[in-house]
């Protein structure tokens, strides 16, 4: 089924409640999905978390677009307001123009320039370079 809104397979007959405890991971509040989730699983449940609202970013958006080396369960970033993330998300309440996002998988995904630019800023310098490196 990939990654899925809990509430809405409820709703919709397409999962029972014992399904969702029993052949699925919890992902974030009401997200669902795999066992074993890829980044792009992990990406997808953030965006659904976010009401389909935010966008990946930093370190997660790199690693869509193609960086070497980027771990599945690295922490994941989005351009997104929310005080109380859950565990595994980091949320960067910042501007962004259209021009700045692109799609992986279905999924908005900062571009490769505001990846590199998000990067030089937010990672300290050795790590950053090392990742932008990777991206390129």
């Amino acid at each position: 089924m990939g990654v899925f809104i809990g509430s809405e397979e409820l709703a919709a007959g397409r999962v029972t409640r014992y399904d969702l405890r029993r052949r699925y991971r919890r992902l974030f509040p009401d997200v669902y999905g795999p066992d074993s989730p890829t980044l792009l699983d992990r990406a997808r449940a953030a965006w659904l978390w976010s009401g389909r609202r935010g966008v990946v970013s930093g370190v997660a958006a790199s690693g869509l677009l193609g960086a070497r080396w980027v771990p599945t369960d690295t922490a994941i970033e989005m351009l997104w307001r929310n005080t109380h993330p859950p565990t595994g998300l980091i949320l960067r309440n910042e501007a962004y123009s259209r021009d700045e996002v692109t799609t992986f998988g279905g999924v908005p995904v900062t571009t490769r320039a505001r990846t590199l630019f998000d990067l030089g800023r937010h990672l300290p310098r050795d790590e950053a370079v090392a990742r932008m490196d990777a991206l390129s």
